[in-house]
């Protein structure tokens, strides 16, 4: 089976079954979230013109080729290539379209485990985490915006994304005191303001999660939150974070790319214009953060306070600890580190440095 035929040749990825209905197929296409499909489309545009290339069949696909295909991605004799986690995208985009095909395809199957296991081991390299970004520089660069409405609206996503440990999708997602067409909701009260999940990245179909912080530890940023709300007179059920066009109109609401574009933004704002630091100096410091950044923050924040790492994986909405843990590894071990107890620390027994 050549050719143009691919489920990806649409704008969603639906069952080629003849026995669903439309309305079944529009469900199936639901499952799988929209940063998804983007990553499998762009993979699968890749194999098919790797198939045609080297002539072999696109689908069903022989997992010889597709592991010959991933070696080339890898570039076995470069330090550049496709990394593994592209690489693992690339046979789960495979998966996919096959299955959307109603056809098999194994990926346990021994070339493409051994290809996959060689270039984890052979490509290793360093993971890259987003630069956490602390409360102390949130607060600073909060203290600075002022009370236009695009101010607001970005002092509301720096307090949320801080407060909720939110993913770029989180941010974008939420809908204010009831549900919309967006994926959580919040609900701002006397005492605490909440977060329920209704769709997420580590929410099973069917299941929602509420994340509750306590208000008075973070009672200005909430303060600002209420400001954005009541300015861009967002009501029940809307978009909470949305664009703001010249002149302070209010639009529709913001894309998950949107969110990392604006944190990056008040960072090189608040370097050059508050802290006088030179524009190029400024934007490779700006570099080293990313949309995950805030999430990052409040982890490596948390674990600073010596908080327990359970409490930091049901604040952060993770599904277990290990990503809380590797965000807060270092943290951890500064805090609890042997070279603290009185006579092991080199310290000790030095007068001075020489």
């Amino acid at each position: 089976m050549s050719g143009e035929l691919s489920p990806y040749n649409s704008a969603a990825i639906a069952p080629a079954d003849e026995q669903l209905s439309d309305a079944a197929k529009a469900f199936a296409v639901a499952s799988m979230a929209s940063n998804t499909k983007r990553a499998y489309r762009a993979q699968w545009k890749l194999w098919t013109a790797y198939a045609t290339r080297v002539g072999c069949e696109q689908l069903p696909a022989s997992p010889f080729h597709v592991a010959n295909w991933l070696a080339e991605r890898a570039k076995p004799n470069s330090d550049d290539g496709a990394t593994l986690s592209t690489v693992r995208t690339a046979v789960a985009a495979d998966r996919s379209a096959h299955q959307a095909a109603g056809l098999h395809f194994d990926t346990a199957h021994p070339s493409i485990k051994s290809v996959t296991a060689g270039i984890a081991r052979k490509k290793a390299r360093l993971v890259k985490q987003a630069t956490p970004l602390r409360p102390n520089l949130i607060a600073n660069v909060l203290e600075t915006l002022t009370d236009e409405p695009v101010d607001l609206r970005d002092a509301a996503l720096l307090a949320l994304g801080y407060m909720f440990a939110l993913r770029r999708s989180e941010a974008a997602g939420i809908d204010l005191g009831e549900q919309g067409d967006g994926d959580s909701v919040l609900y701002i009260e006397p005492d605490e303001i909440r977060l329920v999940e209704i769709r997420g990245k580590t929410l099973r179909p069917g299941e929602q999660r509420e994340r509750v912080v306590p208000r008075h530890p973070n009672a200005p940023a909430v303060a600002l939150v209420e400001r954005w709300i009541a300015v861009a007179g967002i009501q029940p059920g809307q978009a909470l974070l949305r664009s703001v066009a010249k002149g302070g109109k209010v639009g529709p609401r913001l894309s998950d790319q949107n969110i990392a574009w604006i944190i990056k933004r008040r960072l090189f704002v608040y370097y050059t214009r508050h802290m006088r630091m030179d524009e190029a100096a400024a934007e490779a410091a700006v570099k080293a953060y990313s949309g995950h950044s805030l999430r990052v923050g409040f982890a490596v924040a948390a674990a600073d306070g010596a908080a327990d790492i359970g409490a930091i994986t049901r604040a952060g909405g993770w599904r277990g600890p290990a990503m809380p843990i590797r965000y807060t590894e270092r943290a951890e071990q500064r805090r609890t580190s042997p070279h603290l107890k009185p006579g092991v620390g080199l310290s000790s027994y030095m007068r001075g440095s020489r």
